[in-house]
């Protein structure tokens, strides 16, 4: 597998104008396959170390595809902040791309991770994409299919994509899909100030589809639900034990809340 692509930032700089930072665009069926990570927005040493001062870098991403990676996209902890001191949104977006795993990973000692992972920022929105596992049967057990997206400290919004902007109010949307994975949304936070919004998405066959933790007024509405099976006997298999009981089951379910307040959940 190949280390994919860095796209390096300026951590001390905002956003606008984009000249003041790396810029990656992918449109019109672009593809990155087999990579370990195939877009970190950041510059890594030699060893893979991350150097933090080159974070902030932008991704905008509309009809591509994430085929086949360890994880497809790594946001490090970066602020978009103006000269007048205001924070704004991050200028990534995600729309109508889709992350997938459909074989085993072509280094057979790698197993699929997260097809995104957040860490400490703000705004990255994902409309209308799809989040899915289909290797075949037997090629990955359940613990081992990988999440959706991971997150920590991070605001974002996982929303529907409206198909005709042009009509106010949209009428047609596709939704975001999240399909045969371990989690289809995993974050937790050290501050539970910073919330997000997950609204109108589909989630099939996931283990688990939304786990927060230390989350206070997240949204989470309209979303379909098709929650797959527990897991019996995993001994061997995970430490989790946020929703196990003393039977040693790993219960399925479609949204758990930990040492979370103020949510909207309908």
């Amino acid at each position: 597998m190949w280390q994919g692509i860095e796209v390096w930032g300026n951590r001390d700089l905002p956003q606008y104008p984009e000249s003041n930072q790396g810029v990656v665009e992918l449109k019109n069926g672009a593809t990155i396959e087999n990579a370990r990570c195939a877009i970190t927005t950041c510059q890594k040493d030699a060893e893979g170390n991350i150097l933090w001062a080159y974070t902030g870098g932008i991704i905008h991403a509309k009809d591509a595809h994430f085929i086949n990676n360890r994880k497809a996209i790594e946001f490090l902890s970066y602020h978009n902040i103006l000269p007048n001191g205001r924070e704004i949104d991050n200028s990534s977006y995600f729309n109508n791309c889709n992350f997938e795993t459909n074989a085993q990973l072509s280094d057979p000692g790698t197993l699929p991770e997260t097809f995104v992972s957040l860490n400490d920022v703000k705004g990255v929105k994902f409309l209308g994409c799809t989040f899915q596992n289909i290797a075949p049967t037997g090629v990955y057990s359940t613990i081992h299919r990988g999440n959706g997206i991971t997150s920590i400290d991070a605001n974002y919004e996982v929303k529907p994509l409206c198909l005709n902007p042009y009509i106010y109010p949209c009428s047609e949307y596709q939704p975001n899909t999240f399909q045969n994975l371990y989690y289809g949304i995993y974050a937790s936070n050290t501050n539970p100030a910073i919330t997000l919004t997950i609204s109108v998405n589909n989630f099939d066959n996931n283990h688990r589809s939304i786990f927060l933790k230390s989350i206070n007024n997240a949204t989470i509405t309209k979303n379909n639900f098709d929650i797959g099976a527990t897991i019996w006997n995993i001994n061997d298999q995970t430490n989790e034990r946020e929703a196990c009981d003393v039977f040693n089951r790993s219960y399925s379910y479609g949204v758990y809340l930990k040492e979370c307040s103020g949510y909207k959940v309908e």
